[in-house]
């Protein structure tokens, strides 16, 4: 897995790694999340 972090304001490292990794693990929670019976599937997700 490859990372890429864009950074839009300047502030404290601290808090913007805090936001990264949070940001990091809402995504990886609904990316393995079972929202029904079927399979999951990446269709019309990705652009």
């Amino acid at each position: 897995m490859t990372l890429h972090i864009l950074v839009f304001r300047n502030g404290d490292a601290h808090h913007l790694s805090e936001a990264v990794f949070k940001a990091l693990g809402l995504a990886l929670k609904q990316a393995v999340s079972i929202t029904g019976s079927g399979i999951p599937s990446e269709k019309g997700v990705l652009r």
